[in-house]
């Protein structure tokens, strides 16, 4: 066992490796988002560690769950791409060439 020894303004405190990482240690249990419940908690939590920063396991829980997100809606909220001709007509609208 590798022993580490912090230190402390009060006291000096010594602690096992396997201790330090359990407290470092945010709870990664995520799971596949299965219904909109899911979603909706999954995007709470998204914005919860919006601003984690980098190299954390905040940012690394954030990652994870951003994929997830994206799959879920990849597979539900998918927009099918617009055929050319309506690309041209809105282009056209949104500069006034062309009145609806």
């Amino acid at each position: 066992m590798v022993e580490l020894k912090e230190r402390d303004s009060r006291k000096n405190i010594s602690i096992s490796l396997s201790q330090l990482v359990k407290k470092s240690q945010i709870k990664m249990n995520i799971k596949l988002i299965k219904n909109e419940s899911e979603y909706e908690a999954a995007l709470a939590e998204v914005e919860r560690l919006f601003n984690a920063r980098p190299g954390t396991p905040e940012k690394d829980r954030l990652e994870i769950l951003v994929n997830r997100v994206e799959a879920y809606e990849d597979a539900y909220y998918s927009i099918p791409p617009a055929n050319w001709l309506d690309r041209i007509i809105y282009f056209l609208k949104s500069r006034g060439v062309i009145h609806p």
